[in-house]
């Protein structure tokens, strides 16, 4: 390779290069925006769950126990049937599935063992939210 083409390599190279995300401006603001809305996030969740502490009652009673508790399963059965639909195709979405699938078993567990304490259930929820 002659000098010449070698600097035309360089120059090709040299150009190809895109500048680090942190030194661009734009994208400066972009992420400072991003930390901005999220930390505005946690200060308006943190203000929600102070209301929450403050105004939920102790004690609720609810006639659509059944109806949610089968809601929550049916939309774990759909978790796990579009994360086995993706699995089989091979498909990239997959991940999202899965996720989204984990995130539904997380909550169930967090549920049952919240609801159950103090009970006689309590044991056989966190063995069950630990082991399943």
């Amino acid at each position: 390779m002659s000098q010449d083409e070698r600097r035309q390599l360089a120059h090709a190279l040299a150009a190809l290069d895109k500048p680090h995300p942190l030194t661009d401006p734009r994208m400066r603001r972009r992420m400072r925006f991003g930390l901005l809305f999220v930390t505005g996030c946690c200060i308006a969740l943190a203000g929600w769950i102070a209301i929450l502490i403050l105004t939920l009652p102790g004690r609720y009673t609810s006639t659509d126990w059944q109806t949610v508790w089968v809601g929550l399963d049916l939309a774990e059965l759909a978790g796990f049937a579009a994360t086995g639909w993706a699995a089989w195709h091979q498909r990239q979405i997959v991940t999202f599935f899965l996720i989204i699938t984990g995130t539904l078993l997380v909550c169930d567990a967090w549920f049952d063992v919240a609801l159950s304490y103090g009970s006689s259930d309590f044991t056989t929820s966190i063995v069950s939210a630990l082991l399943v």
